[in-house]
């Protein structure tokens, strides 16, 4: 069973989760999330896999305060909420343990899902007609897939994000020629 190793505001270096298995039941029982279709052990290991995702997916404002010995991003000192209000420098902050839980969802539904393992193979799709050929990139079944969530985390998550660090994933640049 894989040991969840949950971040308590020390600054822990053996960290690998962000929220315990109860937290996410908690949350997922007081929004209405059913998982009992899931085993603990397989809601344990989609903790682990979301909150590595969101370990390594952003870059947060402030500095951890255990340094790089921290394994998760918090808890952090230089870190203020939406409203403006300082994070506590060992405080865990609901909105990155709710985000962890809509990633755990998602990553307990589909393993790997949020971090896929991609082969070129897999992705091209070719159509040939006499002579004419078209390939296309099928980079999700579906444009929806993973949008969802991702705009629920970046809304829980942005009051912590680091502006200068990684444009908006959830957006483009559209020029017309």
């Amino acid at each position: 069973m894989a040991t969840l190793i949950v971040e308590d505001g020390t600054g822990r270096s053996d960290a690998n989760a962000i929220v315990s298995l109860a937290f996410l039941k908690t949350y997922c029982s007081d929004r209405g999330k059913d998982i009992s279709a899931y085993t603990d052990e397989q809601l344990n290991e989609a903790i682990i896999r979301a909150s590595r995702f969101l370990v390594d997916a952003f870059i947060y404002d402030g500095q951890k305060i255990n340094r790089r010995l921290q394994t998760m991003p918090f808890p952090r000192y230089a870190v203020t909420d939406r409203e403006g209000w300082p994070v506590l420098p060992n405080e865990i902050p609901y909105e990155y343990q709710y985000a962890c839980c809509e990633v755990t969802l998602v990553e307990a539904a589909t393993p790997f899902a949020m971090s896929p393992v991609v082969t070129q193979s897999d992705v091209i799709r070719t159509e040939a007609v006499g002579s004419i050929r078209v390939e296309y990139a099928l980079l999700f079944t579906d444009p929806s897939d993973y949008r969802p969530v991702l705009a629920v985390v970046q809304d829980l998550l942005w009051p912590f994000l680091s502006s200068g660090g990684i444009p908006n994933t959830l957006s483009g640049v559209a020029t017309r020629v």
